[in-house]
């Protein structure tokens, strides 16, 4: 059974510990409150990925971690994990640079690591939020003073859903771009704003979003950005498991391809 799609029963002064990407968490219950201790391990994206685990170990964590207390009037008696997309916008590097020459359209797959939103009974908003990996800052504008802080990461530029590799700490985003213009257009990051994605799952666990579309027009100050309403072929009939954290897109389609694409 997919973790994603559990409501697991809980047991007063029990605990639980989550490994997923980098990311150990561990989950102390008891009458009215939760404990949270985690901490990320080191990560190469070379190194390949352990499956997910949830289990319930009899011994605290050997490592020290950060910790978090959630106090409630009530006694807890169920626990939900859902995938969700960071709460800031993602901005990735191709590993070397990629230009699409102009009258071209390409679709590449970018994957994201995904955040865990651990939630308590008949609640819809998470008790905590956190990364599978820890990713660092950067920002993201074509000025010092025009932009946003977001985090970094970086791509290998597939175009090919078959190349994917199967990893369940990320979540893949299709973005079609469209070059209309006369001059070739530099993708040396793009701007991937998480917030305004919903998370759905296959039929076989893998994790996707909606598509993006960037288009540059003909007059290069003109450009388009929209968001598909239906998912790609591949993920036909996947089911919706985590909505957006922002439900207004009108700021990502005001935004220019400046603000994509740096």
């Amino acid at each position: 059974m997919s973790l994603w799609k559990t409501v697991f029963d809980v047991e007063l002064n029990t605990q639980h510990k989550l490994r997923i990407g980098a990311l150990e968490c561990w989950f102390t219950i008891k009458e009215n409150e939760w404990h949270f201790e985690y901490f990320h391990n080191a990560y190469n994206e070379s190194d390949s990925e352990k499956p997910i685990k949830f289990t319930q170990p009899k011994k605290r964590p050997s490592n020290p971690g950060e910790v978090l207390r959630f106090i409630q009037s009530t006694p807890i008696k169920t626990l939900r994990i859902k995938p969700r997309m960071p709460d800031r916008s993602i901005v990735t590097k191709p590993s070397s640079p990629i230009s699409l020459p102009p009258s071209q359209s390409v679709t590449l797959y970018l994957s994201t690591p995904l955040w865990i939103g651990v939630y308590a009974e008949n609640q819809e908003t998470p008790l905590v939020e956190l990364p599978s990996i820890k990713l660092s800052d950067t920002w993201f504008g074509p000025k010092p003073h025009i932009g946003e802080l977001c985090y970094a990461s970086n791509f290998s530029g597939r175009m090919n859903w078959s190349n994917l590799p199967k990893r369940e700490s990320r979540i893949i985003t299709p973005i079609v771009i469209e070059n209309s213009s006369k001059e070739t257009l530099k993708l040396e990051k793009i701007s991937i704003p998480s917030a305004h994605l919903d998370v759905f799952i296959s039929a076989n666990g893998m994790l996707c979003t909606q598509t993006l579309r960037l288009k540059k027009g003909k007059d290069h100050k003109v450009s388009e950005v929209t968001m598909d309403k239906t998912l790609i072929p591949e993920f036909h009939g996947a089911e919706l498991i985590s909505k957006a954290s922002e439900s207004d897109h009108s700021s990502i389609f005001n935004k220019t391809l400046d603000m994509f694409f740096h």
